[in-house]
């Protein structure tokens, strides 16, 4: 738990069921002003974040029904790199609050919206897919979203790029124009 929080000045904060919480478990609040967002060190990360999804989802030129994942996937990419903030000293946000460095081998396989091969159990063939992000809270480690060619998104642990000559065939530029 953290010892102290600082928040806007909403009353879901200041009152009521999460007030009790944080009183109960000793953390300290403090608050912004009132209509005073630049007070509050999140806006920036949270308007950084906006604006680095929607350049991904742009240059992929990504379904705007996807923003829900792209956007997963940039928080938690942003997460881990570091950045130029003095106070973290060359350390990533993630090491910052939970002291030690993140792993970023999931980040470092695929590239967000990625083609990729997953293997269907139902017909026993390998598919085409497109990669959303690495699926933290399902299945084993190295698990990831995917989107098939009908639409539909599940977590996959089966997927593999697609190397970049494979993608330059001509049956390869078929199936992904389909897709």
């Amino acid at each position: 738990l953290p010892y102290s929080l600082h928040s806007d000045n909403h009353k879901n904060f200041k009152e009521g069921f999460f007030r009790r919480l944080a009183r109960k478990f000793g953390v300290s609040q403090t608050f912004t002003e009132p209509h005073s967002p630049w007070q509050n060190r999140a806006e920036p990360a949270i308007g950084e974040l906006k604006r680095y999804a929607r350049k991904l989802m742009m240059a992929t030129n990504t379904p705007i029904r996807l923003w829900c994942f792209c956007y997963e996937y940039s928080a938690d990419l942003l997460l881990i790199l570091a950045n130029g903030r003095y106070d973290l000293q060359g350390r990533t946000p993630y090491e910052a609050v939970l002291h030690y460095t993140p792993d970023i081998s999931e980040y470092v396989l695929f590239a967000w919206f990625q083609w990729c091969w997953y293997y269907d159990e139902i017909t026993n063939t390998k598919q085409l897919c497109r990669w959303l992000g690495p699926a933290h809270h399902v299945g084993q480690s190295f698990c990831s979203y995917i989107i098939k060619p009908d639409g539909e998104c599940l977590a996959q642990s089966s997927v593999v790029p697609i190397l970049d000559e494979d993608l330059l065939t001509d049956d390869m530029k078929t199936n992904m124009r389909k897709f």
